[in-house]
């Protein structure tokens, strides 16, 4: 090589002292090509290692450069270091990365050179090798290819694969099982009046819940404490309290206490509140014994390797009980990663950073750069935001005193969280303030804003009407007994979001709404009356908004985020996958479209039951994501929008996995320029496809969710243009006259209004009762599904019906109650034993109208058509169902009533045509696996072929009069429907119908469509 030139060692060293210098974290080593860091092989010879990062909080990776790229195997060297140990504490490499190095590297002048270049941003190519199970193999990813980023990106890919998939969940679940030893000593000796202080304190209703997190937050202060010991001389290490080390309830709080007089109190403060009414309590002895067991599960974390991962935020998730009544679901720490990928992105509009950043002060990023979640939970996503904003700072050349100062700016001004959960927003304070724990700051935008109590107070929601609510909650009140800040001292606490000041707006918001039992605030703890003013509130509050109280809690804060947003700033959603088909979020989806650009759907279409594909932990329901950048002005015209859908194949196996799959999407995104699909890659590896949806204007987006987007183009290209198009050609063949079902049929009355199965609560005219016998009866109802008996498009009724009369001692109860308010509220005193009489007489006549006005009406909707509302496609066959004589609805199929047989048979023909299925699937919300639902005004707005046309109706009387057969022939379930013969039957007469001139057509489409994993749920075609 000639003199001057760039040997590999040199090199090496450059990469290693780039990687350092970009992360700037000096918890973490890159140390080059050392000797004696490695434990010697079995003949006693020292190994190195390129480039080896380690830490405390690590596994250690190993990085092997592969400089002379014309290697044959380039990943061999990184494949032989899997599995070696360290020297001095034995941790095993996990995984590796190699790296090619840049084409031209070898004729950088010196290592300074080399450094420089590095730094500025070299392009390297690299992938990352894991152990398998099995010694002799190692796994790669991407499976094929390299990926491309920089010194910098490296450096963070080493740190994210240096903990082992699944070692969070490990760690935590270890931990949370020890924890609930010290709640369960704790119930079994705090008196009555500790435990309810407690539940205050830790803003936990159930009492068994606050016991819960008071170890978490014992735990939490305990690895604080350690890790702020080391930029602040005044704060001694948890063992360095005393010689030999035992934890002194006096000692430990005197400790947290001065942490927390450093700048702290959003991090200890509950944690020294707890501490104090557990020792007044329990005495000095039994609270040591608590404390000294919090500290040993303290040891085993930081033994854990936990990395970025938070594990207060985890264990916190695992400790508590009402997520799912509130349906208040946490991100998946991949998920937030991804998300802040595409969210907190290089190409972000955001002019004030810019400026800091073309300025060369990086650190000022934090002065301007605002970064809010209104349901922060545990500050996950929030996290993950901020260490993009630090990697975009690294980038720019931020120094360590630089990202210091950005820390101290973003803590105080830069990020607001705001949660229903003091422990919750306590975690989310430490999450963050652990991140750069050397760096202080006076106060933070993070606190709680409650829900219910006797207000009705809606928490995030009551920042549609305001800029600022109070942070009402203290710790301290809760630990003395004192009152919680009032008056100018809550409003110093004041949580501030005023509209239009956030950059970056990421949230997953609770997905509850009035429905099925629960209510929008299902909080624990909250009273019925509580719940019933809140929802008024809430109601209120989103009046003149696009925010629909029916499609629930999210589509309130999907408003919220339009309000706080900036001009340019971006939006990253986690919402419930019915966000994409549900009439009740038609506005929601007009508003992203009229407001924003770049917008981003992205789902995972392969979700299996286990719920391993969802977005959110310990739910299974169907989620997507939403992204984009606020407009500064709406958009007057819809026709030249297009909105990129994403299916991505597999769910996030790693924050590292994740974070790549981001770039990648972002990517595809910014550079996509007029091309229409594409595949989403990581490498060489397809990981997912992208294809373009033109605006819907509020219509179901419905490619979200599709792993392909061609039978959706079909079914889009049908409904909106009256056009059918077969996969892959060029032009459509015919044209369609479409309606919707709503216009063309009248609909029969919900279930709710039909009646109840007996044994349920009594709602409704009817009592209903299974049919098992062959007895002549009246008043009968297709009430529910049965894939065994109803195999063909004819079915028999499933239940009869009792007439349950008017419901007299309802009425008479509702009439007294409403009196004796009436006279109470006039007078003070009681009704007169004549106004009584009076009153319940009339209410008894009014109730008997009611009833058989609601009787009659009933029996008038009874129809022979029916369409399915929870179409399950992996069992159930007929989508549209007749009967041989009318009968009425019920919970599982919604009566269609018109007085045409010819169009009532048109109909059943075309819904259970595949193409009939595919219209349904594009349009139905997909929400639970191999499900496509509809709710009453869903069916009423499906699209279908208009049989009041002349052409079509004409076609449909030939098939009435030559093809009734095709009601009473077998069918295979609609997940079989590319090898069924009697589906391909019905597929004929479709065609025939719709003016198709060759029915093939719609056999490739049933193909392609059963290829759908929403479809065939796990059995794909063979």
């Amino acid at each position: 090589m000639p003199e001057g030139k760039l040997h590999e060692h040199d090199f090496n060293a450059a990469l290693a002292e780039a990687m350092k210098r970009m992360h700037a974290d000096h918890r973490i080593e890159f140390i080059h090509e050392r000797v004696g860091v490695l434990k010697p092989d079995s003949g006693g010879s020292s190994r190195r290692v390129d480039v080896l990062v380690r830490a405390e909080s690590l596994l250690p990776v190993a990085v092997e450069v592969e400089y002379d790229r014309s290697g044959a195997h380039p990943d061999r060297d990184a494949a032989a270091r899997l599995g070696l140990e360290l020297a001095g504490d034995g941790r095993a490499i996990e995984s590796a990365i190699s790296v090619l190095a840049p084409t031209l590297a070898e004729q950088w002048k010196d290592h300074e050179d080399a450094v420089s270049r590095l730094v500025g941003g070299a392009e390297l190519q690299y992938a990352v090798l894991e152990r398998s199970h099995d010694p002799t193999e190692h796994l790669r990813w991407p499976r094929s290819g390299w990926l491309t980023g920089t010194a910098q990106s490296l450096a963070e890919l080493a740190v994210m694969v240096s903990v082992p998939p699944g070692q969070l969940e490990l760690v935590a679940g270890d931990a949370a099982d020890k924890m609930r030893g010290i709640s369960e000593e704790l119930d079994a000796n705090l008196s009555d009046d500790a435990k309810l202080r407690l539940a205050v304190a830790m803003g936990r209703p159930s009492g068994s819940d606050s016991l819960n997190v008071v170890g978490v937050v014992w735990l939490n202060a305990f690895l604080f404490q350690d890790r702020i010991a080391d930029a602040h001389d005044a704060v001694p290490k948890r063992h360095d309290a005393k010689p030999d080390w035992n934890p002194i309830p006096q000692l430990v709080e005197q400790a947290w206490r001065a942490i927390r007089d450093i700048d702290y109190r959003s991090v200890f403060d509950p944690a020294v509140a707890a501490l104090r009414i557990v020792e007044r309590d329990l005495g000095v002895r039994l609270t040591s014994d608590l404390l000294w067991r919090a500290d040993l599960i303290a040891g085993r974390v930081e033994s854990g390797v936990l990395g970025v991962f938070d594990i207060g935020g985890e264990l916190f998730q695992r400790m508590i009980s009402d997520r799912s009544e509130a349906a208040s679901y946490y991100t998946r720490p991949e998920v937030a990663e991804f998300l802040a990928h595409i969210t907190v992105n290089e190409q972000v509009r955001l002019p004030r950073s810019a400026r800091a950043l073309a300025l060369g002060e990086p650190e000022r990023l934090g002065e301007v750069f605002r970064i809010a979640d209104f349901a922060c939970g545990t500050g996950t996503l929030l996290r993950a935001a901020y260490r993009r904003v630090r990697a975009l700072a690294r980038a720019a050349g931020a120094k360590p005193e630089g990202l210091a100062a950005l820390h101290t700016h973003l803590m105080e001004d830069g990020f607001c969280g705001v949660d229903i959960s003091p422990i919750a927003a306590h975690l989310t304070a430490s999450g963050l303030s652990n991140i750069e724990p050397g760096a202080d700051y006076r106060h933070t935008n993070i606190g709680v804003s409650p829900v219910c109590g006797p207000k009705g107070a809606t928490g995030s929601v009551e920042y549609l009407a305001t800029q600022e609510l109070a942070d009402l909650f203290g710790f301290e009140a809760a630990a003395t007994g004192a009152a919680p800040r009032e008056g100018a001292e809550a409003d110093a606490q004041g949580l501030y979001a005023p509209d239009e000041r956030f950059d970056i707006v990421m949230m997953n918001p609770p997905y509850s709404r009035t429905r099925g039992g629960q209510a929008l605030f299902d909080i624990a703890g909250a009273t019925d009356a509580e719940r019933r003013k809140a929802q008024k509130r809430a109601a209120k509050l989103v009046q003149g908004t696009p925010a629909n109280l029916k499609a629930g809690l999210a589509a309130v804060f999907c408003e919220l985020a339009r309000q706080k947003l900036s001009a340019g700033g971006r939006v990253g959603l986690v919402l419930p996958i019915t966000a994409a088909a549900s009439p009740a979020w038609a506005d929601i989806r007009a508003m992203f479209e009229t407001h924003f650009d770049d917008l981003l759907l992205v789902a995972f279409p392969g979700a299996t039951r286990g719920g391993d594909k969802t977005l959110s932990a310990d739910t299974a329901m169907g989620e997507m994501i939403v992204a984009g950048t606020k407009r500064s002005e709406p958009r007057a015209d819809l026709s030249t929008l297009d909105i990129m859908t994403v299916a991505l194949d597999e769910p996030f196996g790693s924050i590292a996995v994740a974070a790549e799959t981001g770039r990648s999407v972002d990517a595809a995104l910014r550079g996509r320029e007029e091309r229409r699909e594409g595949n989403v890659t990581v490498g060489t590896a397809v990981t997912g496809r992208w294809t373009m949806l033109p605006a819907a204007e509020g219509a179901p987006w419905a490619a979200v969710g599709a792993a392909s987007p061609r039978a959706v183009a079909v079914a889009e290209r049908l409904t909106r243009r009256g056009e059918f198009m077969p996969l892959d050609a060029d032009e459509p063949v015919c044209e369609v006259a479409m309606t919707t079902i709503g216009d063309l049929f009248e609909l029969g009355p919900t279930h709710h209004r039909i009646g109840h199965v007996a044994g349920n609560e009594s709602i409704g005219a009817f009592e209903l009762w299974p049919i098992t016998d062959d007895l002549v009866r009246s008043d009968l109802s297709l009430w529910a599904s049965d894939a065994e008996a109803q195999t063909m498009l004819t079915v028999e009724p499933t239940h009869y019906g009792f007439d349950v009369g008017p419901r007299l001692s309802a009425a008479r109860e509702r009439a007294r109650v409403q009196l004796e308010r009436k006279q109470s509220r006039t007078n003070g005193g009681k009704p007169s034993d004549t106004d009584m009489a009076a009153a319940l007489a009339e209410a008894e006549a009014a109730e008997r109208a009611r009833a058989e006005a609601a009787l009659a009406e009933t029996r008038r909707c009874q129809s022979t058509l029916f369409y399915q509302r929870g179409m399950f496609w992996p069992s159930q066959v007929a989508l549209a169902a007749v009967t041989a004589k009318p009968v009425m609805g019920g919970r599982a199929w919604c009566a269609l009533m018109h007085d045409d047989p010819v169009v009532r048979f048109g109909f059943a023909i075309w819904a259970n045509s595949t193409l009939g299925m595919v219209v349904h699937w594009s349009r139905a919300q997909r929400q639970q696996h191999g499900r496509s639902s509809a709710q009453l005004e869903g069916i009423r707005q499906m699209p279908c072929p208009d049989l009041n046309d002349t052409s079509t109706y004409a076609a449909a009387r030939e098939l009435f009069e030559a093809e009734a057969e095709l009601l009473r022939t077998p069918l295979l379930p609609a997940r079989d429907a590319y090898r069924d013969l009697a589906r391909e039957a019905l597929d004929d007469a479709a065609a025939r119908l719709l003016g198709i001139p060759d029915a093939a057509a719609l056999r490739d489409l049933a193909r392609n469509w059963c290829c759908e994993p929403s479809v065939h749920d796990g059995t794909p075609p063979v």
